[in-house]
């Protein structure tokens, strides 16, 4: 009786602990700072007219004042799309096999996604055409390419050669649980691989007329689509 009772209290014992660490995980992931806004920011899948005509629906989507900034992106910041260990920068050690995570967008992914510029620029095409060849890097990529100064610095992907011209603050990428990856944005060069388009709304309309405006602006580009 005496050891039945030891092991019923131990069991107690060790689901409370159980409790407490769930309870304490998930606290953490309620309150971590996702490095980006989710407020007013919605994304899209283009493809098809949608995708060869994006240009048309930025104007349609200008014209009803629907969005603050928009961008093309390869994959929402919650899958993960492209990783590889083969890029190459000044001063790299032959054997080191670093993981990058690849996110190819177009421009004014720090504005539209709310992301922290810790130094240098965001990608703009009109003021800046040569950055559909540039890079934004972030904190975690920075520190494992063990670069002080990474501003100008040249990184090789596949052969092709791409200039840093931003870094940004560490943001989750896929899980929250996981340690901040190193992450590069690639510019539109890649345009082929830019498949979704994240849109900031204008805070001043509801979210609801924002919506009816995007339908009826994609059903003009492309009649069959469904947004």
């Amino acid at each position: 009786r005496n050891v039945l009772v030891v092991l019923q209290f131990g069991i107690a014992m060790m689901l409370i602990v159980a409790v407490v660490v769930v309870r304490k995980q998930l606290v953490y992931l309620q309150q971590r700072d996702l490095g980006y806004n989710t407020q007013q920011l919605l994304y899209i899948p283009l493809s098809g007219e949608l995708s060869q005509n994006f240009a048309r629906l930025k104007s349609e989507l200008n014209q009803s004042q629907t969005y603050q900034f928009i961008t093309k992106a390869s994959t929402p910041l919650t899958q993960q799309w492209s990783s590889t260990s083969s890029i190459s920068w000044p001063g790299k050690i032959p054997k080191d096999k670093i993981l990058f995570e690849r996110i190819y967008i177009d421009e004014h992914v720090v504005n539209t996604l709310k992301l922290t510029l810790i130094a240098g620029r965001d990608l703009d095409l009109q003021h800046y055409p040569s950055d559909s060849t540039n890079v934004l890097i972030t904190e975690a990529a920075q520190k494992a390419m063990g670069l002080r100064d990474p501003l100008g610095v040249t990184v090789i992907d596949d052969g092709r050669e791409w200039q840093i011209v931003g870094v940004l603050k560490d943001f989750v990428f896929t899980s929250p649980m996981k340690k901040p990856e190193p992450i590069i944005l690639f510019g539109a060069k890649a345009h082929w691989a830019l498949s979704i388009a994240y849109i900031r709304l204008n805070h001043q309309k509801p979210v609801a007329a924002h919506i009816e405006a995007l339908n009826y602006a994609g059903k003009k580009v492309d009649p069959e689509v469904q947004l």
